[in-house]
């Protein structure tokens, strides 16, 4: 079915606009021109909808409400006594006229006409996060008029590095029309990260190559069109948890009027029994997604990306909000969760949530979502920083590697719904990671006290030290440099390797730094933007050739659950994990604290290539060198090395894709391999008759 816009729609000789309030006592409709006049046009109300039709007027038409009730309180005069406009909810566009937002008819939107659709997660390829203007804005080789833009990501230099990457997803960091808080344009910054929306349906037309909401609607299908000619499915990341007007902050009213609290603040916001604004997003607010017309607003936004955009599905920004019953307290099983698998057009999208809030004690929810929604895998971010860093129990890092098993197979889900991140953009870039102690958000306004309060980084300067900032920052020292390099390498190994869906973000693999802060919301400058001139090309052929073995090696992209000895089945049968002295890893030495682990994936069930896709991965993340005594191969076969992030000269696509040649480092049963203190190695079994 075709979502129900309801506010304007354009109808044979005119619009006729609807609006849904309880309490309002009277609803006048304002048409606006492009100077500023006004004519207002009295709704008339049947229950709590109000509605009006004009004639003679269609797409382009700018209009606002006045609201009338008990709501009125939180309304604003404009300078020279006017009645402040608030903007319809179901807006297809939205402007600023003499710095007053105002909504726009839109014409019908044709439904996407893409014969694709992606309805599960690709564990074969990488997840891209990326911001639409972050990615591009200082991109040379893209068109400067398309720089920043929906456009941008169109231009051939950006396909072609996805490509490279071998991406099978783009997730679009939020695309609802948005607005600055004032206390942040006070402080000369911008609300760049966009989860600030003001309404559901109208896209933001910074990202527009011509500054204009309309025209961004019709840029984003175009770039929807082109990632799904490139085989790739388009995440968009959706804020349903709270708006941009704000609210109460340490008792003061801090917030604005621009759209829901002026039209009927009880059906919007989240009301407790004192009449006060809930906040269980930290964002002041909290959307009413248990009444059945917010309920509706925020599904026919999402039919309204998938049906027209063409969006493959949905990345939900705290979702734990959307689970919450009345009372707060979580709900698989919530009123969201049903319509949304009941929906014929969104039960064929993908769901991915973000498993977190800011509802005090009970604010993480990992691995509680339903089947079949997917989850962005916090504790395996977590966890293999860890284990680069410091000794860890091997059964929390083997759960890494495994596809949780632990969090997703109690309801029957895969590794494919393990979204698995190297990093978020929530949080400190790769190279930071390995960089810094502690964040540096200072530039954010907010004294550092905004944030992830430790990201589980590591400066690699002094061993077991991970709170002192005393060394944070570039290095001149040459052996810190390496350590910090080979460390990035090992994390972005460790994501590829793993069962499940491996998410990359945006400069991770050209070695981006925001100098250490963790959450640069609100830098709409150089601490954001990608710096395509300074990129690590060596990063980027490394992170390709991680990208290519993954791709190429069914072994690493199965759907299946690695063993793990405390965790719910069915497992992976072929799979094997390894100790040091190349035998299997007893069930009891998992589960001890330890630095070093190996991971044997048997190929012998694969029809192309079988037991010569077999791999076998090394981690060893002890801080000094060691030698590791290989399993044997088999009778004629040997292992040859492919990826060694300590020697990431010896990594090339002819070395992952292609069939064995000269130049490689071969062993033989029981031959050791030395491996650099804090590396991987990945080794393949190979036909000793093939090499060259």
């Amino acid at each position: 079915m075709v979502p129900n816009l309801l506010g304007a729609v354009v109808e044979k000789g005119g619009t006729s606009f609807r609006l849904y309030s309880e309490q309002a006592t009277c609803v006048t409709l304002v048409l606006v021109t492009p100077d500023g006049s006004r004519t207002a046009h009295e709704m008339e109300q049947i229950g709590p909808h109000w509605s009006t039709h004009v004639p003679g007027i269609g797409p382009g038409q700018r209009y606002g409400f006045i609201v009338q009730g008990p709501d009125s309180i939180y309304h604003h005069t404009l300078p020279g006594g006017a009645a402040q406009l608030l903007l319809d909810p179901r807006s297809g566009a939205v402007e600023l006229i003499h710095g007053e937002p105002v909504s726009i008819v839109v014409s019908p939107v044709p439904a996407w006409q893409g014969c694709v659709r992606y309805p599960i997660p690709s564990t074969q390829r990488a997840l891209y996060e990326l911001h639409i203007r972050g990615l591009t804005i200082n991109h040379p080789d893209v068109p400067e008029a398309q720089r920043g833009t929906y456009l941008g990501i169109t231009a051939p230099v950006i396909q072609s590095h996805l490509q490279r990457l071998r991406i099978g997803s783009c997730q679009f960091m939020p695309q609802h029309a948005g607005v600055t808080r004032q206390w942040i344009r006070d402080l000369g910054l911008a609300n760049y990260w966009n989860y600030d929306p003001v309404v559901f349906m109208a896209f933001h037309q910074y990202y527009a190559s011509r500054f204009d909401s309309v025209q961004a609607l019709f840029e984003m299908q175009e770039a929807v069109q082109i990632e799904h000619a490139a085989g790739r499915s388009v995440i968009v990341d959706v804020v349903f948890g709270h708006t941009a007007e704000g609210g109460v902050e340490n008792g003061v009213f801090t917030g604005t009027t621009i759209c829901f609290r002026g039209i009927d603040r009880a059906v919007y916001y989240r009301i407790d029994l004192n009449g006060l604004e809930v906040n269980l997003t930290g964002c002041q607010n909290t959307l009413n997604i248990n009444h059945p017309y917010v309920l509706e607003l925020v599904l026919d936004s999402l039919r309204y990306l998938a049906m027209m955009i063409g969006i493959d599905g949905f990345r939900y920004d705290q979702a734990p909000i959307l689970f919450r019953g009345p009372d707060g307290s979580f709900d698989s099983n919530s009123p969201f969760a049903q319509a949304v698998n009941a929906d014929p057009i969104l039960s064929q999208c993908q769901h991915a949530a973000e498993p977190c809030d800011a509802a005090g004690a009970d604010w993480t929810h990992q691995g509680d979502f339903p089947y079949p929604w997917a989850e962005f895998n916090v504790s395996f971010r977590d966890n293999i920083r860890y284990f680069w860093r410091q000794p860890v129990l091997l059964h929390d890092f083997a759960r890494c590697l495994a596809g949780s098993p632990h969090l997703f197979a109690w309801n029957g889900r895969r590794p494919h719904h393990s979204i698995n991140p190297a990093t978020g953009h929530d949080g400190m870039r790769l190279a930071d990671v390995v960089t810094y102690n502690r964040k540096n958000n200072y530039p954010n306004g907010e004294h550092n006290q905004d944030g992830p309060p430790d990201d589980h980084s590591w400066n690699n300067v002094e061993e077991g030290v991970f709170h002192d900032s005393t060394h944070d920052g570039p290095t001149t020292d040459a052996q810190i440099a390496d350590l910090r390099a080979r460390q990035q390498r090992n994390i972005l190994a460790t994501t590829f390797l793993a069962r499940g869906v491996p998410q990359l973000t945006a400069g991770d693999e050209i070695g981006q730094t925001q100098f250490g802060n963790n959450n640069p919301w609100n830098q709409d400058n150089a601490t954001s933007h990608l710096n395509w001139e300074g990129a690590d090309q060596e990063l980027i052929a490394f992170t390709s050739c991680l990208a290519a073995l993954r791709d190429t090696h069914e072994v690493l992209y199965r759907d299946e659950f690695l063993p793990t000895p405390t965790d719910p089945g069915p497992f992976d049968q072929d799979a094997q994990w390894i100790g040091m002295d190349g035998s299997p890893l007893a069930t009891e030495s998992l589960l001890q604290t330890g630095r070093s682990l190996g991971l044997l994936l048997s190929g012998r069930a694969i029809d192309h290539g079988g037991d010569n896709r077999s791999l076998l991965a090394l981690f060893h993340g002890d801080s000094l060198d060691a030698s590791w005594t290989l399993p044997d191969p088999g009778t004629g076969c040997v292992w040859e090395v492919l990826i060694d992030t300590a020697h990431p000269e010896e990594a090339s696509l002819d070395v992952v894709e292609h069939a064995s040649s000269t130049g490689r480092r071969i062993y033989t049963a029981g031959d050791e391999l030395y491996m650099t203190a804090r590396s991987v190695v990945v080794l393949r079994k190979s036909q000793l008759s093939s090499l060259d």
